[in-house]
C-alpha cells in the first residue's frame, strides 16, 4: 500500500533537515487524509478569530504557535521522536474547531426560522466534505483478526509448535506483527529498538540497525542472540547467515517457510 510505503519512510530517521521537512510533509499528508476537513477547520480557525475577540484571544493565537511549534522541522528534527510524531496532531482541536464555528455563527443569527436552515446547512457542509467512519468501505467482516500475514502466521506458529513460549530474534519486518499475533513470542527487541514505549540498550539498537541493513552484519547479530540465550533467529531467505558463521555460533538451520530462514540453537546442552 502507498499508505504504509509512506508511514515506513516517516519512520527512518532524518539525517538532515531537508530529509526532515520531507517527513513532516508526509506525516501531514498521512494524518490530513481528508484534506476538505482540515481545510474547512482552517476556515473555520480564521472565522472565529474575526467573529470573537475572545476567541481570538483565548483561541486563535494559542492554536497558531501551537502549530507553528508542532510543524516544525528544527523542532522536528532535534527534539521530537519521528516515530511518534504523529501523536501530536492529536493537540489540533480540528473537530472542536468546526463545531465552536458553527455555533457562533448560529449565535449571530436572531431569528429562528433563519437559524434552523442555517444550522442544517453546516450540518450538510460537514457531512459532505468529511468521511463517514460507519460506512461499508471503512467497516467490514475481518477474517484475519490478528492483522498479519500468512507468512508471520506460518512463523510464529512453528515457533509455538516448539516451545511454548520461545525467546527469538527476528527480521525486522516480522516483530511488530509477531508480537501482535502471540504475546507467548519473546523477542530480543521490539518497537522499543526504534523508541517507543521504553528505550533499549545502544547495544540492542545497534543490532536492530544490522539486522536492517542491506548486507547483515551477522557476527555482531548471532553475538548478541547468544548473550540473550535467543534460541530462534529468524531472518529473510535473501540474506541467509552464512554457513561458517552458523557452524561456528552452533545455530542450525531448522526451516524455511515462505520468505523467511529459521535457525535454532538448543542452550539447554
Amino acid at each position: 500500500m502507498i499508505m504504509m510505503g509512506a508511514l515506513t519512510t516517516c519512520k527512518i530517521r532524518p539525517a538532515n533537515l531537508g530529509e526532515a521537512v520531507t517527513q513532516m510533509l508526509n506525516w501531514l499528508d498521512l494524518y490530513a487524509t481528508d484534506r476538505a476537513l482540515v481545510i474547512l477547520a482552517l476556515i473555520c480557525l480564521v472565522l472565529l478569530a474575526f467573529l470573537s475577540r475572545d476567541d481570538r484571544r483565548r483561541l486563535f493565537w494559542p492554536l497558531v504557535i501551537g502549530a507553528a511549534l508542532i510543524v516544525n522541522p528544527i523542532l522536528y528534527f532535534y527534539v521530537y521522536s519521528h516515530t511518534i510524531y504523529w501523536r501530536l496532531f492529536w493537540l489540533l482541536p480540528d473537530a472542536v474547531l468546526i463545531a465552536l464555528a458553527s455555533v457562533r455563527i448560529l449565535e449571530r443569527i436572531p431569528l429562528r426560522l433563519v437559524r434552523i436552515p442555517v444550522f442544517l446547512i453546516l450540518c450538510a457542509l460537514i457531512m459532505f466534505v468529511g468521511h463517514f467512519t460507519y460506512g461499508d468501505s471503512s467497516f467490514r467482516r475481518n477474517g484475519n483478526p490478528e492483522g498479519v500475514s500468512e507468512a508471520t502466521r506460518a512463523v510464529a506458529d512453528y515457533l509455538l509448535s516448539q516451545e511454548e513460549s520461545p525467546l527469538c530474534l527476528v527480521e525486522n519486518s516480522l516483530y511488530m506483527d509477531i508480537r501482535q499475533y502471540d504475546g507467548n513470542i519473546r523477542l530480543v527487541y521490539g518497537r522499543n529498538a526504534v523508541g517507543y514505549i521504553t528505550g533499549a540498550g545502544k547495544r540492542v539498537r545497534r543490532i536492530a540497525r544490522a539486522m536492517n541493513e542491506k548486507e547483515t552484519s551477522y557476527r555482531q547479530v548471532l553475538r548478541l542472540a547468544i548473550s540473550r540465550k535467543a534460541g530462534y533467529i529468524v531472518v529473510d531467505k535473501t540474506d541467509p547467515i552464512p554457513k561458517n558463521l552458523r557452524d561456528k555460533y552452533k545455530y542450525e538451520k531448522v526451516r524455511t517457510i515462505y520468505d523467511y530462514i529459521i535457525y535454532h540453537r538448543d542452550f539447554e546442552e
